[in-house]
């Protein structure tokens, strides 16, 4: 069990929403892509936290992603959020930062080969999505 502000909440599993649209994610990816956002699992950034940093270079409205790869981003940040939370979280970003747009993603591991994490970074926000 994980305590948040609301209390008590079940841990996600690896077919919660979330995980699930983060393999959906990971599976979209072409192999240049891949090469840019994907790490091992062990890989040291996984683990790191900072007020304002970037984890890869492409934002989310860049380019770098179609527009279906955009709304599965927005997808997992929903998903892994509480109504309340996404809602405050969105608030947060765009004053921030200008919105989701201005975050970056990346992956660790691989979905449904292992343990795995997918991370949203940028100003003043590190969040992850994980399974297995």
């Amino acid at each position: 069990m994980l305590v948040g502000q609301s209390g008590l909440f079940a841990a996600p599993t690896a077919k919660s929403t979330a995980e699930t649209a983060v393999g959906r994610f990971f599976t979209s990816l072409s192999a240049e892509q891949k090469k840019t956002l994907c790490f091992s699992f062990d890989n040291e950034l996984r683990t790191k936290i900072s007020a304002n940093w970037h984890i890869t270079k492409p934002k989310v409205g860049s380019d770098f992603f179609n527009k279906d790869q955009q709304a599965v981003i927005s997808e997992i940040v929903k998903n892994v959020t509480s109504e309340e939370g996404y809602t405050r979280l969105k608030k947060q970003m765009d004053e921030d930062a200008g919105g989701l747009d201005e975050f970056s993603v990346a992956m660790f591991g691989e979905p449904g080969n292992g343990p795995f994490e997918w991370e949203l970074t940028g100003r003043h926000l590190t969040l992850r999505a994980d399974g297995n």
